[in-house]
């Protein structure tokens, strides 16, 4: 019969997704007292979202023993989609039925729960075959009260490759457009942090890369133009394109160029105006995990 272990818990796996088995570090921490363990398997079930995940034969290693504790199942946890991996974080009470191991003659774990004077009964048969047994028993008893079990370093048995997205901007600015105004880029970098760059030349270029998808990749271009006593030239030609270069792991790729404004012979008095058409527009794409780009013209660079 299933029995509820009361304690404080918490299980910590990080995961590939779409894998039901992974390879665990698991450690226990009890009051400052750490014992750890390799090669722990964890079962995952993937329930369109949430997760049920089952730790068979669960045995804590104490003074040097195993002492056996049971089948530990955990259900209905929700997971968090992070960088291409699956995070599971779980702090409620622990399900914990007898495990099947032929090594171990009990388990720990569903005597926690029964009654009173069933485990006077079942105690005095422990004392009386091994009173090590015993008082190793009451040990572990009080320590699972207050244990954190954590496993960390989860790994898939069939691990897969993170999927990562490449961008590569390059830009192209007349000399007239530098001389007739400041130019400044903020531009998506990895994982879409903004980044704001002035220009100072009539190429520039970058190349980020996201692992967090949809990934958004762009440039956002401001023009702070210049007064007309500063503008020297009676006509200028101005002249600014962006090409876009994009990629991921799986090997879908992309590519576009794009004209934000090509605009010959502009009279002097006419460049303020022209160019505040263009200053604080944006240009840039997203593509899903599965390579699947699309434009975005309207991403987010506050």
């Amino acid at each position: 019969m299933k029995q509820t272990l009361a304690i404080l818990a918490a299980l910590c796996c990080a995961m590939a997704l779409n894998a039901t088995t992974y390879t665990c570090h698991l450690k226990v921490v009890v009051n400052g007292t750490v014992s750890e363990q390799d090669q722990v398997k964890v079962d995952v079930t993937n329930n369109n979202g949430s997760y049920d995940l089952s730790l068979k034969n669960f045995a804590l290693i104490s003074e040097g023993e195993s002492v056996p504790v049971g089948n530990i199942e955990v259900t209905g946890v929700t997971g968090t989609d992070e960088f291409g991996y699956t995070t599971i974080v779980y702090n409620e009470s622990v399900m914990i039925t007898a495990g099947d191991d032929p090594q171990y003659d009990y388990w720990l774990g569903p005597m926690l729960r029964r009654h009173q004077c069933r485990h006077q009964n079942h105690f005095r048969q422990l004392i009386q075959k091994s009173p090590r047994t015993m008082k190793k028993f009451f040990h572990v008893a009080t320590l699972l009260i207050v244990a954190v079990l954590m496993m960390t370093s989860c790994g898939s048995d069939e691990p897969k490759d993170k999927i990562t997205a490449t961008a590569t901007y390059t830009m192209f600015f007349s000399q007239d457009l530098l001389e007739a105004c400041n130019v400044f880029i903020t531009y998506k970098a990895e994982n879409g942090r903004n980044v704001m760059e002035a220009i100072t030349s009539t190429w520039w270029t970058k190349t980020v890369t996201s692992d967090k998808f949809p990934a958004e990749f762009g440039v956002m271009y401001k023009f702070s133009t210049k007064s007309d006593a500063e503008l020297i030239k009676d006509k200028y030609d101005l002249t600014c394109k962006l090409q876009f270069n994009g990629r991921t792991s799986k090997g879908s790729s992309y590519a576009n160029e794009v004209t934000i404004f090509d605009a010959s012979g502009v009279a002097k008095n006419k460049v303020v105006s022209t160019l505040e058409k263009y200053s604080g527009k944006s240009t840039g794409f997203k593509v899903t995990k599965d390579g699947i780009y699309s434009q975005a013209n309207n991403l987010n660079y506050d």
